[in-house]
């Protein structure tokens, strides 16, 4: 159905992710509520819902947003999202810790095209981890370490090395 139809045209991108589709759409918006319409006539069963916006749209983890050069992307939250990560006084392993605010900052790092929106984005993120009891001088050497690492080595794909290891359970 998605391949052949009269709407083709005006998709200029189609990506989806799961249950998520994300679509840059050529036209105008009484076209593309018919193409919504359209779409949710052809299986009673999946129903799709449309955000729409000519500036910015939340997609997944993201705010994608227009600019005269391009898009660009920053992070979203929803509005329900309370912010809590783990409690530095937990009784967790102390390098999943020391560990989690660096994956947090990449995670930064690699959702925000500009760096000055990695910067912007990564105060609000060392606030929501100070609140949580997290030391000082761990957020600033995980934000340190996350902002030497070079966005576009982040957002290649890593190919997992292929385990020839055999694995033999017995029971006796």
């Amino acid at each position: 159905h998605l391949t052949n139809h009269q709407y083709k045209d005006n998709i200029l991108l189609y990506k989806r992710y799961i249950d998520d589709v994300f679509i840059i759409w050529k036209g105008d918006k009484t076209t593309l509520l018919q193409f919504h319409q359209w779409l949710n006539s052809l299986d009673t069963h999946l129903q799709f819902s449309l955000s729409h916006d000519q500036q910015s749209i939340p997609f997944l983890d993201l705010t994608i947003y227009k600019t005269p050069y391009g898009f660009k992307t920053t992070l979203y939250k929803k509005p329900t999202d309370r912010n809590l990560f783990l409690k530095f006084d937990s009784f967790h392993n102390r390098s999943l810790k020391e560990n989690l605010p660096y994956s947090q900052f990449l995670r930064l790092r690699r959702l925000c095209t500009d760096f000055e929106e990695f910067e912007h984005q990564s105060i609000t993120m060392s606030n929501t981890f100070r609140k949580r009891g997290y030391p000082n001088n761990c957020i600033q050497r995980c934000l340190n370490k996350a902002k030497a690492a070079v966005r576009e080595d982040l957002l290649v794909q890593k190919v997992p090395k292929k385990n020839d290891n055999f694995v033999c359970i017995l029971r006796f």
